[in-house]
Protein backbone atom coordinates (compact mmCIF):
# COMPACT_ATOMS: atom_id res chain seq x y z
CA UNK A 1 0.00 0.00 0.00
CA UNK A 2 2.36 2.43 1.52
CA UNK A 3 4.37 2.28 -2.41
CA UNK A 4 1.69 1.99 -4.25
CA UNK A 5 0.69 5.64 -3.03
CA UNK A 6 4.14 6.75 -3.04
CA UNK A 7 3.75 6.04 -6.82
CA UNK A 8 0.90 7.50 -7.37
CA UNK A 9 2.18 10.62 -5.67
CA UNK A 10 5.20 10.98 -7.59
CA UNK A 11 3.20 10.70 -10.66
CA UNK A 12 0.65 12.91 -9.58
CA UNK A 13 3.44 15.89 -8.94
CA UNK A 14 5.09 15.52 -12.03
CA UNK A 15 1.97 15.35 -14.23
CA UNK A 16 1.05 18.51 -11.94
CA UNK A 17 4.38 20.40 -12.59
CA UNK A 18 4.06 19.09 -16.34
CA UNK A 19 0.66 20.94 -16.57
CA UNK A 20 2.42 24.38 -15.05
CA UNK A 21 4.92 24.41 -18.04
CA UNK A 22 2.07 23.92 -20.58
CA UNK A 23 0.14 26.81 -18.92
CA UNK A 24 2.71 29.19 -18.47
CA UNK A 25 3.26 28.60 -22.23
CA UNK A 26 0.21 29.49 -23.23
CA UNK A 27 0.21 32.16 -20.90
CA UNK A 28 2.72 33.94 -22.68
CA UNK A 29 1.69 33.32 -26.40
CA UNK A 30 -2.00 34.26 -25.13
CA UNK A 31 -3.66 30.75 -26.47
CA UNK A 32 -7.00 30.84 -27.13
CA UNK A 33 -8.66 27.92 -27.33
CA UNK A 34 -11.60 29.37 -29.36
CA UNK A 35 -9.72 30.26 -32.02
CA UNK A 36 -6.77 27.86 -31.27
CA UNK A 37 -4.28 30.23 -32.19
CA UNK A 38 -2.13 32.64 -30.36
CA UNK A 39 -3.33 36.00 -29.40
CA UNK A 40 -1.05 39.20 -28.44
CA UNK A 41 2.16 38.48 -26.33
CA UNK A 42 2.40 41.15 -23.66
CA UNK A 43 5.41 39.83 -21.88
CA UNK A 44 6.44 37.51 -19.03
CA UNK A 45 6.45 41.08 -16.77
CA UNK A 46 2.87 41.65 -16.85
CA UNK A 47 1.59 37.75 -15.86
CA UNK A 48 4.31 37.48 -13.06
CA UNK A 49 3.47 40.51 -11.21
CA UNK A 50 -0.09 38.31 -10.39
CA UNK A 51 -0.36 35.95 -7.41
CA UNK A 52 -1.86 33.35 -9.31
CA UNK A 53 0.94 32.98 -11.33
CA UNK A 54 3.14 33.30 -8.52
CA UNK A 55 1.36 30.62 -6.76
CA UNK A 56 1.18 28.22 -9.66
CA UNK A 57 5.20 28.40 -10.61
CA UNK A 58 5.58 28.26 -6.57
CA UNK A 59 3.23 24.88 -6.51
CA UNK A 60 4.64 23.45 -9.71
CA UNK A 61 8.53 23.74 -8.65
CA UNK A 62 7.73 22.43 -5.53
CA UNK A 63 6.14 19.43 -6.95
CA UNK A 64 8.43 19.02 -9.12
CA UNK A 65 11.03 18.87 -6.47
CA UNK A 66 8.88 16.55 -4.07
CA UNK A 67 8.18 14.06 -7.01
CA UNK A 68 12.15 13.72 -7.32
CA UNK A 69 12.46 12.95 -3.49
CA UNK A 70 9.05 10.36 -3.51
CA UNK A 71 10.73 8.70 -6.86
CA UNK A 72 14.04 8.49 -4.88
CA UNK A 73 12.22 6.79 -1.75
CA UNK A 74 10.23 4.65 -3.67
CA UNK A 75 13.03 3.17 -5.05
CA UNK A 76 14.60 3.15 -1.72
CA UNK A 77 17.43 5.51 -2.39
CA UNK A 78 16.43 7.63 0.25
CA UNK A 79 14.81 6.23 3.47
CA UNK A 80 11.84 8.65 3.47
CA UNK A 81 10.69 12.26 2.22
CA UNK A 82 12.60 15.32 4.11
CA UNK A 83 9.80 16.90 6.93
CA UNK A 84 10.56 20.36 5.22
CA UNK A 85 9.74 19.73 1.74
CA UNK A 86 5.95 18.60 3.26
CA UNK A 87 5.77 21.77 4.92
CA UNK A 88 6.57 23.98 2.17
CA UNK A 89 4.68 21.60 0.14
CA UNK A 90 1.66 22.80 2.41
CA UNK A 91 2.06 26.29 1.99
CA UNK A 92 2.42 25.86 -1.69
CA UNK A 93 -0.62 24.11 -1.96
CA UNK A 94 -2.46 26.70 0.41
CA UNK A 95 -1.29 29.11 -2.22
CA UNK A 96 -3.05 27.61 -5.10
CA UNK A 97 -5.58 27.23 -2.75
CA UNK A 98 -6.04 30.80 -2.08
CA UNK A 99 -5.91 31.31 -5.63
CA UNK A 100 -8.83 29.23 -6.92
CA UNK A 101 -10.93 30.16 -4.14
CA UNK A 102 -10.17 33.93 -4.39
CA UNK A 103 -11.10 33.72 -7.97
CA UNK A 104 -14.03 31.43 -7.38
CA UNK A 105 -15.44 33.27 -4.58
CA UNK A 106 -14.69 36.64 -5.43
CA UNK A 107 -12.61 37.47 -8.67
CA UNK A 108 -15.31 35.48 -10.89
CA UNK A 109 -18.63 36.92 -9.66
CA UNK A 110 -17.13 40.07 -10.37
CA UNK A 111 -16.02 39.82 -14.05
CA UNK A 112 -17.68 41.59 -16.13
CA UNK A 113 -16.65 38.87 -18.83
CA UNK A 114 -18.77 36.92 -17.20
CA UNK A 115 -17.80 34.05 -14.41
CA UNK A 116 -16.43 31.98 -16.25
CA UNK A 117 -14.13 34.19 -18.23
CA UNK A 118 -11.36 33.82 -15.50
CA UNK A 119 -11.24 30.23 -16.32
CA UNK A 120 -10.83 30.24 -19.93
CA UNK A 121 -7.92 28.88 -22.06
CA UNK A 122 -4.45 28.98 -19.91
CA UNK A 123 -6.81 30.31 -16.72
CA UNK A 124 -8.95 27.25 -16.62
CA UNK A 125 -5.20 25.46 -15.63
CA UNK A 126 -3.96 28.41 -13.09
CA UNK A 127 -7.41 28.79 -11.40
CA UNK A 128 -8.81 25.35 -11.12
CA UNK A 129 -7.20 22.48 -12.52
CA UNK A 130 -3.40 22.85 -11.38
CA UNK A 131 -5.01 24.20 -7.69
CA UNK A 132 -7.21 21.03 -7.56
CA UNK A 133 -4.53 18.32 -8.52
CA UNK A 134 -2.39 20.32 -5.66
CA UNK A 135 -4.86 19.71 -3.03
CA UNK A 136 -5.88 16.11 -4.23
CA UNK A 137 -1.72 15.25 -4.52
CA UNK A 138 -1.69 17.06 -0.57
CA UNK A 139 -4.56 15.88 0.97
CA UNK A 140 -4.95 12.13 -0.29
CA UNK A 141 -0.88 10.97 -1.61
CA UNK A 142 1.04 12.53 1.13
CA UNK A 143 1.94 12.26 4.68
CA UNK A 144 1.11 14.87 7.42
CA UNK A 145 2.76 12.57 9.85
CA UNK A 146 5.79 14.83 10.37
CA UNK A 147 3.75 17.99 9.81
CA UNK A 148 2.57 19.81 13.15
CA UNK A 149 0.29 21.92 13.12
CA UNK A 150 2.07 25.10 14.15
CA UNK A 151 3.62 24.16 10.79
CA UNK A 152 0.62 25.16 9.49
CA UNK A 153 1.34 28.67 10.04
CA UNK A 154 4.42 28.73 7.79
CA UNK A 155 1.92 28.47 4.76
CA UNK A 156 1.33 32.24 5.15
CA UNK A 157 4.79 33.40 4.42
CA UNK A 158 4.20 33.46 1.01
CA UNK A 159 1.23 35.24 1.04
CA UNK A 160 2.97 37.89 3.53
CA UNK A 161 5.60 38.36 1.21
CA UNK A 162 3.47 39.06 -1.65
CA UNK A 163 1.32 41.01 0.19
CA UNK A 164 4.37 43.12 1.20
CA UNK A 165 4.93 43.96 -2.57
CA UNK A 166 1.68 44.43 -3.48
CA UNK A 167 0.18 46.91 -0.65
CA UNK A 168 3.72 48.44 -1.33
CA UNK A 169 3.10 48.88 -4.52
CA UNK A 170 -0.43 50.31 -4.16
CA UNK A 171 1.12 52.68 -1.38
CA UNK A 172 3.92 54.64 -3.63
CA UNK A 173 1.52 54.98 -6.19
CA UNK A 174 -1.51 56.69 -4.02
CA UNK A 175 -2.72 59.80 -5.65
CA UNK A 176 -3.66 62.46 -3.12
CA UNK A 177 -4.33 59.12 0.18
CA UNK A 178 -6.48 57.36 -3.08
CA UNK A 179 -6.21 53.97 -4.39
CA UNK A 180 -4.77 54.18 -7.63
CA UNK A 181 -7.23 50.83 -9.39
CA UNK A 182 -4.88 49.82 -11.94
CA UNK A 183 -2.12 48.91 -8.90
CA UNK A 184 -4.98 47.21 -7.24
CA UNK A 185 -4.66 44.10 -9.07
CA UNK A 186 -7.08 42.20 -7.42
CA UNK A 187 -9.17 45.62 -6.35
CA UNK A 188 -8.27 44.40 -2.25
CA UNK A 189 -9.02 48.00 -1.86
CA UNK A 190 -11.74 49.11 -3.98
CA UNK A 191 -13.45 50.58 -0.69
CA UNK A 192 -10.41 52.61 0.30
CA UNK A 193 -7.27 52.66 1.61
CA UNK A 194 -8.53 52.22 4.92
CA UNK A 195 -9.76 49.24 4.51
CA UNK A 196 -6.09 47.86 4.41
CA UNK A 197 -6.21 47.57 8.07
CA UNK A 198 -9.07 45.49 7.51
CA UNK A 199 -8.62 43.65 4.58
CA UNK A 200 -4.65 42.46 5.24
CA UNK A 201 -5.12 40.42 8.01
CA UNK A 202 -8.49 38.90 6.96
CA UNK A 203 -6.15 37.72 4.20
CA UNK A 204 -3.84 36.27 6.42
CA UNK A 205 -6.26 34.88 8.45
CA UNK A 206 -8.09 33.17 5.72
CA UNK A 207 -4.87 31.99 3.83
CA UNK A 208 -4.14 30.43 7.59
CA UNK A 209 -7.42 28.40 8.00
CA UNK A 210 -7.17 27.00 4.54
CA UNK A 211 -3.85 25.72 5.85
CA UNK A 212 -5.50 24.45 8.55
CA UNK A 213 -8.38 22.88 6.91
CA UNK A 214 -5.89 21.11 4.29
CA UNK A 215 -3.30 20.25 7.33
CA UNK A 216 -6.61 18.41 8.64
CA UNK A 217 -7.59 17.06 5.60
CA UNK A 218 -4.67 14.59 5.12
CA UNK A 219 -5.93 11.05 4.57
CA UNK A 220 -2.64 9.52 5.68
CA UNK A 221 -1.31 9.47 9.35
CA UNK A 222 1.93 7.61 8.50
CA UNK A 223 4.60 7.00 5.92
Amino acid sequence: MKERKLKQAYILNFIIFGLLCLAIFLMLIDFDFATFSPGVQRGAAFYFKYFTTLSNVFAGLVSLVLGVFQLSAYKDKIAEVPSYIKIIKLASTTGVTLTMLTTMLYLAPLSEMGYFYLFKNCNFFLHFFIPLLSIISFTVFESNAKIKFIHTVTAVLPVLIYGIFYMGNIIIHLDNGKVVAKYDLYAFLKGGFNTIYIVVPMLFLITWIFAALLWKLNLRKKD
